[in-house]
């Protein structure tokens, strides 16, 4: 499956880092926006991979890193990234 990470998830998830209340980062994230732009529901994104209900992904190289600059607080851009479903 192809994600496209685009500006609003992104600009969606450094509002929601920012908020007093913040919540937890594997349920912010851009990549997170961007499955719950897709229409999937209770979405966490970590090392492990990405899940959604029913659904789960392997974390590819290519999504590791943007999750590890966004993480780490450096800008990320938008992009596209393939995800591989697991069982």
């Amino acid at each position: 499956m192809q994600l496209e990470i685009t500006q609003a998830c992104i600009d969606a998830a450094d509002k929601d880092r920012e908020a007093p209340r913040r919540r937890n980062p594997c349920f912010i994230c851009p990549i997170a926006q961007a499955l719950r732009s897709e229409g999937y529901k209770r979405v966490s994104v970590g090392e492990a991979g990405l899940l959604a209900r029913g659904h789960k992904w392997s974390l590819t190289n290519a999504a590791a890193d943007f999750m590890a600059q966004w993480d780490q607080g450096y800008p990320v851009r938008p992009t596209t990234l393939e995800l591989e479903e697991t069982a």
